[in-house]
């Protein structure tokens, strides 16, 4: 049996250029893998560990469905 695996596309992916890259490197590996169907998770770059950002980071989450 082949590996698989589920994967969450970054923000700066949609931003330049998609997941396709990614999407193809997994196949010619063998791999089967599932994109989850979301938008961004409040988390980009180091945003979610400074001091501060956290409300912030939870509303974007509950905006997106992400929680």
């Amino acid at each position: 049996m082949g590996a698989r695996s589920l994967s969450q596309t970054h923000c700066h992916q949609y931003a330049d250029g998609g997941s396709g890259a990614d999407a193809e490197l997994l196949r010619s590996a063998g791999v089967d893998n599932t994109e989850v169907p979301s938008a961004c998770c409040g988390l980009a770059g180091n945003f979610g560990f400074e001091r501060g950002h956290y409300d912030v980071s939870v509303a974007a989450a509950e905006q997106c469905g992400c929680r």
